[in-house]
């Protein structure tokens, strides 16, 4: 039997914690009561209706301090700014090294005609795109990406020569703050999280939104965008 894997990746500075609801799916022995739930010492899930578990991959993405203090002092001396820069390029080059890893123990492991759901959020764009560079390209990948980092060119450009790339959704906003401040720092790079994927060899399901970069976690939209999207990849040959 073909077997199905999803993944997420997050992003910079980010960690696993509170993505769970987004990519929760439909177990009726995790969907107790709420009350219930904390009374037998469980945690309450709730249902989203995705077809498939997602699992959540936890990574060394860069870490910086969102503390006043920190605020203050980039405020008052606005060199301090290149440190982060510092931080945020090793997390890409980490993001590179996670995605050629995965790619390495997803072929060891899955073979010719089985599903392979990858899923990012910003920084995550880009071990997704390094993964999906490296599989075996018997291997069917679908991609969901959200506010993503990477190159709208490389993204386009990958999915038009990898062929077992069969469906995508990409959301974005063009009034994402922190992908246009990383867009003034680096002018060439048009990140997907600000702009619709256009790809020559399939249509990619675009949602233009009005989310901030930090709220995809939590949005109710974001969530039955990528339940239906599980659906579509459930039902796809």
């Amino acid at each position: 039997m073909k077997r199905t894997k999803s993944y997420f990746i997050h992003g910079f500075n980010e960690d696993k914690q509170n993505w769970d609801n987004l990519f929760s799916h439909w177990e009726p022995y995790k969907s107790l009561p709420k009350i219930m739930a904390e009374k037998r010492g469980q945690t309450a899930k709730y249902e989203t209706g995705a077809v498939f578990p997602t699992e959540i991959i936890e990574w060394k993405s860069g870490k910086v301090e969102n503390s006043l203090f920190n605020f203050i002092d980039l405020c008052l001396n606005k060199e301090k700014i290149f440190d982060y820069w510092d931080i945020w390029d090793t997390a890409n080059k980490d993001a590179i090294e996670l995605g050629t890893r995965m790619a390495r123990h997803i072929n060891k492991f899955y073979t010719t005609g089985e599903k392979i759901i990858l899923s990012a959020h910003s920084l995550g764009s880009v071990a997704v795109l390094e993964i999906a560079k490296n599989l075996n390209p018997e291997i069917n990948i679908y991609l969901f990406m959200m506010g993503g980092s990477a190159s709208v060119h490389d993204y386009n450009h990958t999915i038009d020569n990898h062929k077992n790339i069969k469906l995508v959704n990409n959301i974005y906003s063009t009034k994402d703050f922190e992908l246009n401040v990383l867009k003034r720092q680096h002018p060439t790079l048009h990140p997907i999280g600000t702009t619709a994927l256009s790809p020559n060899r399939i249509t990619v399901t675009n949602f233009e939104a009005s989310i901030a970069h930090s709220d995809y976690k939590k949005n109710n939209s974001v969530q039955s965008i990528f339940r239906d999207f599980t659906k579509a990849v459930a039902n796809h040959n």
